[in-house]
């Protein structure tokens, strides 16, 4: 037993095992870190290309689509195109005044609000 305890007397002094586990995690944190920023402008200039690219595909794209369609569509197509817009925002600006004061109705009389359904045709 007397050499036993001599021998972990005499023993150097070693890092125990998480302890190296420990620093090897840090160091490689610090260097994947490291290399992150070396590479963070090279990334983002490919990314600030790449979006420069598609923004003007989609934009040359859309004005060539829209000039070539102006172009040879007749006029009776742009006008009832025109005219089914038109009125089809009216519509919608009218079902939403009239949403509106269904909610401020119903706000105003609760006990009257009846099943929860708010009416949207024209009465």
């Amino acid at each position: 037993m007397n050499e036993e305890s001599n021998q972990e007397d005499k023993a150097p002094e070693s890092k125990r095992p998480f302890d190296r586990v420990d620093d090897a995690v840090r160091s490689a944190m610090d260097e994947a870190a490291k290399k992150a920023r070396e590479a963070a402008p090279k990334v983002k200039g490919a990314l600030n290309e790449i979006l420069h690219d598609v923004a003007y595909g989609l934009a040359y794209g859309t004005s060539f689509a829209s000039t070539f369609a102006n172009e040879f569509v007749p006029e009776v197509v742009k006008d009832s195109v025109t005219k089914g817009s038109n009125d089809g925002a009216r519509a919608a600006a009218e079902a939403s005044e009239r949403m509106k004061e269904a909610v401020e109705r119903r706000s105003k009389h609760p006990d009257k609000a009846g099943d929860g359904a708010i009416e949207l045709s024209q009465a």
